[in-house]
Parts: C-alpha cells; sequence; structure tokens
C-alpha cells in the first residue's frame, strides 16, 4: 500500500509557466492587438474606433485619400438589401512613422475606422 507522501510524488506535478513568470504573461496579454489594429503611443487603434480617437492618439496623418464607393446596403443585423445601392465616401488615411516602423493606411467610413493595413517601412 502507497503511504500519501508516495502518492504525492507519483503523481508528477505541471509545472504551469504562468506560475513561474507572472510578468511574461501580463506582458503578452497586454502587447496582444488584435490583427486589423495599429499602436499609437500606449493606446490601440482598430475597427469600430472613432475618427476622434485616431486624431487624438496617432495625430494628423502623412496623406489622406477621398473616394466615393457604391455597395449594396446591408443593415447592422446583416440583412442586405439587394436592388437597392448607397453611395459613401471613404477616406484612407496614411501614417508614416518613420524609417524604423511600418507605414499604416486606415479606411474609415461614416466617420469610424473600418480597416487598417499595414505597408512598407516609412521614411
Amino acid at each position: 500500500m502507497l503511504r500519501p507522501a508516495a502518492i504525492e510524488t507519483a503523481v508528477p506535478k505541471r509545472a504551469s509557466w504562468f506560475r513561474h513568470y507572472p510578468a511574461v504573461a501580463v506582458l503578452g496579454l497586454l502587447a496582444a492587438a488584435p490583427v486589423n489594429a495599429m499602436h499609437c503611443g500606449s493606446a490601440v487603434i482598430s475597427n469600430g474606433d472613432t475618427v476622434d480617437k485616431l486624431l487624438e492618439f496617432c495625430g494628423e496623418p502623412e496623406s489622406v485619400k477621398t473616394y466615393p464607393i457604391v455597395r449594396t446596403p446591408v443593415d447592422p443585423n446583416g440583412r442586405v438589401y439587394h436592388g437597392f445601392r448607397e453611395e459613401l465616401r471613404v477616406e484612407e488615411w496614411t501614417y508614416n512613422f518613420g524609417p524604423t516602423q511600418l507605414m499604416t493606411k486606415v479606411r474609415i467610413e461614416y466617420g469610424y475606422v473600418t480597416d487598417v493595413r499595414y505597408l512598407g517601412y516609412g521614411h
């Protein structure tokens, strides 16, 4: 018959790296950002953020391109209105943070960020 001490040594304990490196785990969670997102200082700008937040944390873009698009409207519930068309103004803001960071293109519709894409390194 096994004694209680022998049972404890017979079953290996799992070593959780969270227990040994809590700072690494916390930093990893803080640094994680959505795929379509950009960092401006301590802020993360992602889809759904307002233009005001973008300007507050990232400042004015290097360039702005505005163009109209025509598309089939879709309501917030995902219902598509076939046979109808909506025309909206889309803006693409380009940020250049220098030669050591990637340039970022932010697409804006109706005053909200809808897409964030990384370009090559800035100048």
